[in-house]
């Protein structure tokens, strides 16, 4: 595995909310094993999940996995543009639905790992509000960050 930097820029909006922006800096790793671009990084305190750990799965498709895990929750996410998808949301407090509508995955990494993942999704969580996210992950060697 290579090491990485792996910035995330975040924003959710919950109408008639105004939207909710969130940026940090983790360093991860990236290798590339059956088809697939995989980045795993830890979560800080800013992204308040503090002691997770998340892998960023890609496939040719260009379809984006996202799983979950720590000591209060854990979820595997799937995201396939213009599909639905559920996926149940482990906490200490109980499991929740997820209700995945992708909108848009925009995909632009080169050979060496490096480059972004823009992904707009909207979620639902057991049925309730539906909450709009914007999620841009920048992907740069450490070398050149």
């Amino acid at each position: 595995m290579n090491t990485k930097q792996i910035k995330i820029k975040s924003t959710q909006q919950t109408a008639p909310h105004g939207p909710m922006h969130s940026e940090f800096i983790s360093e991860g790793f990236w290798k590339r094993d059956k088809g697939e671009t995989i980045y795993v990084y830890d979560e800080s305190e800013l992204s308040g999940m503090e002691g997770s750990q998340t892998t960023l799965k890609l496939n040719e498709n260009h379809q984006l996995t996202i799983i979950r895990t720590g000591p209060e929750s854990s979820t595997i996410m799937e995201f396939t543009e213009k599909k639905v998808s559920h996926s149940p949301y482990i906490t200490a407090y109980g499991t929740f639905n997820l209700t995945i509508h992708t909108h848009k995955i925009n995909v632009n990494i080169d050979d060496f790992g490096n480059g972004t993942i823009e992904l707009i999704y909207y979620l639902t969580i057991n049925n309730t509000e539906k909450t709009r996210h914007h999620l841009l992950v920048s992907v740069t060697s450490l070398e050149s960050a």
